[in-house]
């Protein structure tokens, strides 16, 4: 229904962790605590939140694979990336020590205001779906502070919590 741009609800109850956007911004989490991860970064990257394309997503594989450098690493080589690729190194680096610094929902709120996630998530949605994105990434927020209490969690724990182990590329919700 989807596809054929035909409004719809569905009746059961969908859990926050299997909503695609939040799926992306937990996968961006996972990536931050956990750089090896690269099937996280790559859901974060072209989530709406990059919306990097395929062709960016493989030249940093291609790249990755000859010179054998962790993705921090590589991203910042900026003479060796396309243009689209240049400016991700300081931004991620930036969020990455939000989470190493600041409980998660603080890292969390930081990083929602800081590259305008709800704008880019809500800009990139069906309007079917845009008030569900919305609140949904809102209550991924609110999530954050019951998580043992949301000052004493560790961001870790956190993407633990929500079922963060390999979030990969997965659907998107464009």
């Amino acid at each position: 229904m989807r596809a054929l741009h035909i409004p719809a609800q569905i009746g059961e109850k969908t859990d926050l962790i299997d909503c695609c956007e939040v799926l992306d911004v937990v996968a961006l989490l996972d990536v931050l605590v956990s750089p090896q991860h690269d099937l996280s970064l790559a859901r974060a990257l072209r989530s709406p939140l990059f919306g990097l394309a395929d062709a960016g997503l493989v030249q940093l594989a291609l790249l990755q694979r000859e010179l054998r450098l962790p993705w921090y690493e590589l991203l910042q080589k900026t003479e060796l990336l396309t243009p689209d690729l240049q400016g991700l190194a300081a931004v991620l680096m930036r969020w990455k020590g939000w989470v190493e610094r600041l409980p998660p929902h603080d890292a969390l709120q930081g990083i929602y205001h800081d590259g305008d996630v709800l704008a880019r998530f809500v800009a990139a949605a069906p309007a079917a779906q845009r008030s569900s994105v919305l609140a949904n990434l809102r209550a991924l927020l609110a999530v954050a502070l019951q998580v043992d209490g949301g000052r004493y969690a560790t961001p870790y724990a956190f993407v633990r919590a929500q079922g963060g182990r390999h979030v990969g590329p997965g659907h998107r919700h464009r």
